[in-house]
């Protein structure tokens, strides 16, 4: 329930059953690799804002069997909405559950890598270009931004975000429940 830890929203990457079907991501980056890289990257953040990263863990994944990450990093798996709502910032690579940065208001920042530039199925500088953020290559020396830019986020493109891609124009804000009663009534 603390809030002060930022969120990986991990897809498992790169040995996501689901490679297999959507190309051959997974057979252009060893994943020992990517796994090293990925952990450099948390320690250096961690390091640079004394900002703990915890990992929304995708339901597919398995660290206790493959252990790639850092022993002391904490996962968790089916507990995204609750962790991105207490988090400071999210981080993702494409992943969907970026939705809920955007309904809890969160900073969203994108992961990205060489390898996978070219691959029409890992866009996340598409969607760092789209919400006005940072896209970091954890392959190369990160420069990380101030606190102030970092901890911050454009509120107008969260609100047509969530106007064009995830609330019916129909939308009242109501609960599903009020709308029903009214309906009966």
């Amino acid at each position: 329930k603390k809030k002060n830890y930022a969120l990986f929203l991990d897809q498992y990457l790169p040995l996501h059953s689901g490679q297999k079907y959507i190309g051959n991501i997974s057979k252009n980056l060893p994943f020992l690799n990517y796994y090293e890289n990925l952990e450099n990257f948390f320690k250096k953040f961690e390091e640079k804002y004394k900002l703990e990263i915890v990992i929304a863990a995708h339901p597919r994944s398995d660290y206790k069997k493959n252990n790639l990450l850092s022993k002391k990093r904490k996962f968790f798996i089916n507990k995204t909405p609750e962790l991105v709502k207490n988090s400071k910032i999210v981080f993702t690579h494409t992943s969907q559950s970026l939705n809920f940065g955007v309904l809890f208001e969160k900073p969203i920042f994108f992961l990205t890598l060489s390898q996978y530039k070219h691959h029409d199925a890992f866009r996340p500088e598409f969607l760092s270009n789209y919400f006005k953020t940072f896209c970091f290559n954890i392959e190369n020396k990160i420069k990380f931004p101030d606190k102030k830019k970092l901890f911050s986020f454009n509120k107008t493109i969260y609100q047509n975000y969530k106007k064009d891609y995830l609330v019916s124009d129909n939308f009242k804000g109501n609960s599903f429940w009020e709308e029903f009663s009214k309906q009966i009534k």
